[in-house]
């Protein structure tokens, strides 16, 4: 069974919307970080503390389509 491979980026588990063919370098995953936290961390105003950034990769599986 043919399968691709791709990778994501997660940031506090909101799935990234690129997908990479290789695994993504230091400045994609930075830059990852920087779009959905522009400040470095946001406000959580109810619970009256800062919630920082945390990445994770994940690797995704896609079955190739039969020709």
């Amino acid at each position: 069974m043919p399968l691709d491979t791709f990778f994501t980026i997660e940031v506090n588990g909101l799935k990234g919307r690129k997908l990479f063919d290789t695994y993504p370098t230091d400045d994609e995953i930075e830059k990852a970080i920087r779009d959905m936290f522009p400040q470095g961390y946001i406000y959580d105003q109810f619970a009256d503390e800062n919630i920082y950034p945390i990445a994770q990769v994940k690797k995704i599986y896609k079955l190739k389509d039969k020709e």
